[in-house]
């Protein structure tokens, strides 16, 4: 059956550099369907942006796409559980981690998140 007639499918995608780690730092991806994957690669696109502000906003909004939370994201001064939010987004992860959220989320969506490590 199509992704699309399931859109309840979550999965769990973990960062490389945090496999591992305890408790495990995780972000939790909708499957999409072909015109919204076509949507984000078309975001992350570097061809035709002209400025970083540009750039950095076009990848965030690619994740903001796809992703529907976190877990175990805590503030290293406080302890306590950030809350998911695109703001959230561009204060705790890095451009590289943000790409590798977008890759995962588009190409590892086949398991469900109690299947899913990585």
């Amino acid at each position: 059956m199509p992704r699309f007639c399931k859109p309840d499918v979550i999965y769990k995608i973990v960062l490389e550099e945090d496999e591992g780690s305890s408790p495990l730092p995780a972000f939790f991806a909708k499957s999409v369907s072909m015109a919204t994957h076509w949507k984000v690669a078309e975001a992350i696109d570097r061809e035709g942006i002209d400025t970083v502000d540009e750039y950095f906003n076009k990848n965030v909004d690619a994740l903001m796409q796809v992703l529907t939370g976190w877990e175990n994201i805590i503030d290293p001064n406080t302890k306590a559980e950030i809350k998911f939010s695109r703001e959230a987004i561009l204060k705790v992860l890095t451009a590289k981690e943000v790409m590798e959220l977008v890759r995962k989320a588009l190409y590892n969506d086949t398991v469900k998140v109690d299947e899913k490590k990585s």
